[in-house]
């Protein structure tokens, strides 16, 4: 190296002209791709969320079936109703980590206010009630109230499992 020599310590950066011409992306190129990015997003994220929204549904329904099932053995074996889930010995939440809420109607008069009604004001169940509060965690007596519509429930004496809004 000599005096008044230039050092160069790396390699020079890749040009952004290819002779006259710029290469590379405007502004105004990048702007639109974002809002294009931003559209698509907003319209399948809510989407994507219903339709995980309803797979955790029918997934709870069928927990709730098989909530059944032990319930009816263990009706059968001691030829009552258990009086809350704990006697199963089994862990019951739904998909959003809420308990299910079972109610026990048949041999329990007490109860009988509690049970979940329709919009006519039917009682779902005569044996007993079972729901999960779903998505929202909230639950009233009326499956047709604002807080009831999300819920998963038992109806029909266990001939109907889904969302209380499509009973």
């Amino acid at each position: 190296m000599t005096v008044g020599e230039t050092v160069r310590l790396s390699k020079p950066v890749v040009s952004r002209r290819r002779g006259d011409t710029c290469v590379g992306f405007t502004l105004i190129e990048l702007m639109v791709v974002i809002a294009i990015i931003g559209i698509l997003a907003a319209v399948a994220i809510p989407g994507y969320q219903s339709f995980i929204d309803k797979g955790k549904a029918a997934e709870t329904a069928a927990s709730m079936v098989e909530v059944q099932s032990k319930l009816e053995i263990y009706f059968a074996q001691h030829n009552s109703m258990p009086d809350s889930l704990a006697a199963l010995g089994v862990s019951l939440k739904d998909e959003w980590g809420n308990d299910f809420i079972y109610l026990p109607i048949e041999g329990h008069p007490e109860n009988l206010p509690y049970a979940r009604v329709s919009k006519n004001f039917a009682v779902l169940n005569e044996d007993y009630d079972l729901w999960s509060p779903g998505k929202d965690g909230a639950s009233q007596k009326a499956i047709e109230s604002e807080a009831g519509q999300d819920d998963i429930i038992r109806a029909n004496n266990g001939s109907y499992f889904g969302l209380a809004k499509n009973f």
